[in-house]
């Protein structure tokens, strides 16, 4: 019977952050977030949204936040459809992704900390423990979370 119980409780517990990752939020909510622990994001909206950017993509900077010093991330790209994003179904657009400001204390924390993944479109690519990928573009970071 134990076991029996175990394995509704792993059933609903993956049921419940699978459908917790998936929501959207809404830019106010997001920015709010962000702030809260020291965050920034470079622009107001339009020219850097997070209107409908997912839960878990906000969590793994967040959780990055918590790695570096807060005040080393900035967020220059979210989901706007402007600023040469791709569509796609892990796109910006879709709240997949993020961009990032360089930083030498985030750049550091990145390649020394999580682990090389090949390249996307000729740059580098690195994974975080929690799956994110982040891309290392000419002038700033690409973070893909799945």
């Amino acid at each position: 019977m134990k076991n029996k119980r175990f394995f509704v409780l792993i059933l609903v517990l993956g049921f419940v952050s699978s459908t917790v990752f998936a929501q959207t939020l809404t830019d106010a909510s997001a920015r709010r977030r962000l702030s809260n622990v020291g965050i920034t994001v470079n622009a107001s909206a339009p020219q850097t949204s997070l209107e409908g950017i997912r839960e878990a993509t906000l969590l793994e900077i967040v959780w990055l936040s918590s790695r570096v010093n807060a005040r080393n991330i900035v967020i220059t790209g979210g989901t706007e459809s402007t600023g040469g994003h791709n569509s796609g179904t892990y796109s910006h657009g879709n709240g997949y992704k993020v961009d990032l400001r360089f930083n030498s204390t985030l750049d550091s924390y990145i390649e020394n900390n999580f682990t090389r993944d090949g390249s996307v479109d000729g740059y580098p690519a690195y994974r975080s423990p929690n799956g994110g990928l982040y891309v290392k573009e000419r002038d700033h970071w690409d973070v893909l979370v799945r």
